[in-house]
Parts: structure tokens; sequence; C-alpha cells
């Protein structure tokens, strides 16, 4: 069900009183590796139910692909990206936030259009990514779902935020435009928490995949450094439903450059632009969940020799994105 699991669980065979038990690690039965399954028994209500919804799952997409054909399958984006916070927060200026949510909307409004019949995008950059905007822009992702009924359990919601994020009074907040930089307080009041975002993605019907760049560069403003906490974000953002990929490891910063992506980037949306091009491992056309996270673990360290590794919780397996070709 995580990663590496597979490599620890094995299967105890007794062998009767004169012989010694037998371990059989589960890595040796090849059958057992069922990601696309675990992550529906719980949303199924059984094991049988979740094997025979996932083996559906592979055929209508392999008939999908083959036919051209949809049946119903939706992406609903929402892509926020704060460069610019607002006149009260000059210090926390970046340069490339919200050049990475354009980008990676852009990439998944083209180039999606044959595993998914509809493409729902939803943009917030700058002094629209207000805290109100935010709440407002999830609402009406989860009415939508909500109205497909059944159908929207195979669908997939990607959200992007790229940005500043800190801990504040001891819970991880999204900074959003309109903060004052002054204090503390004053950074919370235009803030989204973690906790407000999880209940809004938990109660959707379909997968979620959650990308956070936020562990920017520590800002110094009048409340002092703004501390971050990757940890912290993913563990208060699980859900059964949910992936989470952060752009580096607890303490660590993200780091945007000029030479990134096209004309400037933040490596993390660099390297995800990247994966959707080249991350098909398999050659099957299709992006997975192992996929993509393999290619980011691999290719972020890489383009910042090291200095920022991408961190992962991961609820659900299963295919995602069709390649860029």
């Amino acid at each position: 069900a995580t990663p590496g699991a597979h490599g620890v669980l094995r299967w105890h065979v007794n062998r009767g009183w004169d012989e010694a038990p037998e371990a059989i690690p589960v890595h040796e039965i090849a059958e057992t590796n069922r990601p696309a399954v675990i992550s529906r028994v719980v949303q199924e209500g059984g094991t049988g139910e979740a094997i025979a919804a996932a083996e559906l799952e592979k055929i209508r997409l392999a008939v999908e692909l083959r036919t051209g054909v949809e049946t119903g399958r939706q992406l609903h984006l929402l892509t926020i990206g704060v460069s610019d916070y607002g006149s009260g927060a000059d210090r926390l200026r970046l340069d490339f936030a919200d050049d990475d949510a354009l980008a990676v909307k852009n990439a998944l409004l083209n180039d999606q259009r044959s595993l998914y019949e509809r493409v729902v995008p939803q943009h917030l950059t700058d002094d629209d990514a207000t805290e109100s905007n935010v709440r407002g822009a999830l609402a009406d992702m989860a009415e939508l779902m909500a109205a497909a009924g059944d159908a929207a359990r195979g669908d997939l919601a990607v959200v992007l935020f790229s940005g500043h994020g800190a801990v504040l009074d001891g819970e991880y907040h999204l900074i959003l435009h309109g903060v004052s930089d002054r204090s503390e307080a004053h950074l919370a009041a235009a803030a989204l928490p973690a906790s407000t975002l999880r209940n809004a993605l938990s109660n959707l019907p379909g997968r979620v995949l959650l990308l956070i760049d936020a562990c920017r560069a520590d800002a110094a403003t009048g409340a002092g450094d703004i501390q971050h906490d990757a940890d912290r974000l993913r563990e208060a953002l699980r859900a059964p439903n949910v992936a989470v990929l952060t752009s580096s490891t607890a303490k660590q910063a993200s780091y945007e450059s000029e030479s990134w992506g096209d004309g400037g980037a933040g490596a993390f949306t660099a390297v995800f632009l990247d994966a959707l091009r080249h991350g098909d491992s398999n050659r099957n056309g299709l992006i997975s969940m192992d996929e993509l996270m393999r290619y980011l673990q691999t290719h972020v360290p890489l383009l910042t020799s090291g200095r920022q590794v991408p961190q992962v919780d991961v609820r659900f397996g299963g295919e995602l994105f069709v390649t860029k070709l």
C-alpha cells in the first residue's frame, strides 16, 4: 500500500509440528502487488469489490485508449500561484510561482483530453489568489463533482499551490494574496489553514492529487523568519483519497531559477512538467502515480544538486495522465 511495504511484508506458512515454518516475502508473489486495489478497499467496502473495481477500471481505460471514445471520466484542475502578495507583503515576493501555476494548467488542459472526457480548469494567481477565492474554487469543484453522482468516483482532481507556506500558531497555512507581513497574526488572517484544505478535498468523491510547492526559501518578515515544515503539512492533509506531493523535506527550501522551464520556473514544477513528457518508464503511453513519484524524487534532486528532495504521501495508485508526446 505504501512505498517499501512490498519488501517488508511476508506470508507466514506453517509446515507441521516437525518442520520449521516458512516466511515467504510477498514480493515473490507478483500478483499480490496491487496498489490500484489497495487504494479502493475502503472506498468499495471490501477486498473482492476493490479487485473487481480495479479490473473494470483497467479494462475501461484500455477500451478508451484503443477506441478514442471516453466514458465520462473528468479531470478537475485548481492551479494557484502567488508571486505578488500585495503591498503589505513586499518581502514575500517570488519570481515564478504564478508562472508555475499557469504552466501546469496549460499542460494538463491541452494534453489530457484523450484520457478525460472533460477537463475543468480553475486558475488563481496573484491578486485573484485570495483566501476567499480559493475557498470558493474548492466549493465549486465539490459541487461539480457531486452533481456527477457515482460517475465522479472515476474523476481525478489536481490541485497545485505554488507560493509561500508557513507554520502559524502551530498549524501549517498556505499564504495567499492580501496578507500583511507585519506579524504572525496578520499573516494568518489571510492564509488558508491546511485543515481547511484537507476537509474540502477529503469530501470529494474521486481521487485527489495535491501538488504543494510551498516550502520556498525562508522569507524574513516583520513576524521574523517564516517557518515551514513539509512533514507537518503532509500529516495535516492526510486523507484516504488524497495523495500529497510536497516539493521538499521538512527543513529544505524550494528553489526557482530563470534557467529552468520556459523562461524560469520552480524546480518542482519544471520536473513535474518534464515528467509528463518523459516519465512513462514502462512505455504504455500513461503516467502512473508510481512513475510520477519516482520521476520527481529522482530528477528534482538532480536539478538542485541535492538541495531539494520531494516528499510524498501516496494513498492511491493507478494511471493519472497521458504522456505528452
